[in-house]
């Protein structure tokens, strides 16, 4: 007998009741749920074919929002989630490995035709991007490097080549800033504090076919003609240029308001030092020459000293009570190391002399402690009638130049006619200090 349609609710034999077994019948709630939880392996289908399948002991679920595989990898297991287009060629892997002991997250199907992995954040783009080789961009699906960012980076630390550690950016072994081609760039910059407009520090390099040029400096720059400029032209620079060109190295300053940045001075190919303006050496500081091979009595080889001034001479002894006009007098000195030179001329109006040691004085610098040979004073001319084979020495430890006999006694002061109107008399000498 040919059974056709079943018209009554229920079987009797209790697998499916408060059913309709018609057409359009449903199976109660209950029942589904009993047979998929006790059989080992099922298959749900819905609609026609084989679409929407879901397979399997119950290793993977979906509540209507989440697709999920509930197996986990252990003892050497693995489990992996696939989405695939094609059977053969999955669109997406990603599988957990116990044995050993990592997870994969792959797209393709094998090595070597794995395409690219690419993270679309909608309006912006692909915002990250693997390449089968490694290579990973940010802001670029092309990277050329193993990690690639066209963009502005931030990094709290960075250690290239070893850990930061403290410091915001720690580097191990050479640093290359735009090492190629024969143009002017600009290799380095660090933003000033922030308190002045145009201080940064920049590093400028040139080369052409005589060599290169490097130029450090705060607001100031170098083109590829090896011409000057400041960033900020009320603000001071200073630069030095490193110039392999030339072969020299140039010290660059400017003052606030103006453009033009100076050369201040240079060391060249030929070891000549060229300076513009002044070298200031700190008081007891100099020019060493303890390179050269001293005498035996060498006590100093520093030139810690020079100077150029003028002083006021006069008659300090054998004037009674001091009496002494002048119409002029005038005397220059040069100091180099511990010598000084002298000059002077006196133009005597009056004077009222006593028998007191005829003495000049008023000397820029206190002599040398030293009995007879802290220096002397020759005439160059008087009228002042004083004997012409008299000498005149320095006296250790002081400013006054004694007036000395031909018999080698001091001379007096009155034995001279200096206290006759307009007498004039000039002298030169030297003494130590």
């Amino acid at each position: 007998m040919t059974l056709t349609q079943i018209t009554e609710k229920g079987i009797k034999d209790g697998e499916i009741i408060n059913a309709d077994i018609n057409a359009s019948a449903s199976i109660a709630q209950s029942k589904l749920n009993t047979f998929v939880n006790t059989n080992g392996v099922h298959r749900i289908i819905t609609g026609s074919a084989t679409k929407n399948t879901l397979s399997g002991n119950s290793n993977l679920t979906y509540n209507g929002v989440t697709l999920k595989n509930q197996l986990a990898a252990e003892n050497g297991t693995i489990a992996q989630f696939e989405l695939s287009g094609n059977t053969n060629d999955p669109a997406l892997l990603i599988k957990a490995d116990e044995s050993d002991s990592k997870i994969t997250f792959r797209a393709g199907a094998t090595t070597n035709v794995y395409p690219k992995i690419a993270f679309d954040m909608g309006t912006v783009g692909d915002a990250v991007t693997i390449l089968n080789d490694g290579k990973v961009g940010v802001g670029t699906t092309s990277p050329a490097q193993l990690f690639h960012v066209n963009g502005q980076a931030k990094v709290g630390t960075l250690g290239i080549g070893q850990d930061a550690g403290s410091s915001t950016l720690a580097i191990t072994g050479n640093m290359a800033i735009n090492t190629t081609g024969n143009t002017a760039y600009s290799k380095f910059n660090i933003a000033g504090s922030g308190n002045t407009t145009g201080s940064a520090f920049t590093i400028n390099n040139y080369g052409d076919v005589e060599g290169d040029y490097y130029h450090f400096g705060v607001n100031a720059t170098q083109n590829a003609s090896g011409n000057n400029s400041k960033t900020n032209t009320a603000k001071r620079s200073a630069a030095v240029r490193l110039d392999g060109r030339l072969g020299n190295i140039v010290f660059q300053t400017s003052q606030t308001s103006t453009s033009t940045i100076d050369e201040h001075f240079t060391f060249d190919r030929g070891g000549d030092f060229t300076l513009a303006g002044n070298v200031k050496v700190a008081s007891g500081k100099g020019i060493d020459f303890s390179a050269n091979t001293g005498a035996a009595g060498m006590s100093s080889e520093l030139f810690d000293h020079y100077e150029e001034g003028t002083f006021t001479p006069g008659v300090t002894s054998g004037l009674a009570a001091g009496a002494i006009s002048y119409n002029s007098r005038s005397g220059k000195y040069t100091r180099v190391g511990n010598v000084v030179y002298f000059t002077f001329h006196i133009n005597i109006n009056s004077a009222s002399l006593d028998s007191g040691a005829l003495k000049f004085g008023n000397l820029p610098f206190t002599s040398a402690n030293t009995s007879h040979t802290a220096g002397g004073m020759w005439k160059i001319f008087t009228n002042g009638n004083i004997d012409a084979n008299a000498t005149y020495k320095v006296i250790g430890n002081s400013t006054d130049i004694q007036v000395v006999t031909g018999a080698g006694d001091n001379m007096a002061a009155n034995a001279t006619s200096i206290d006759a109107g307009h007498r004039h008399m000039a002298y030169w000498g030297f003494y130590y200090v």
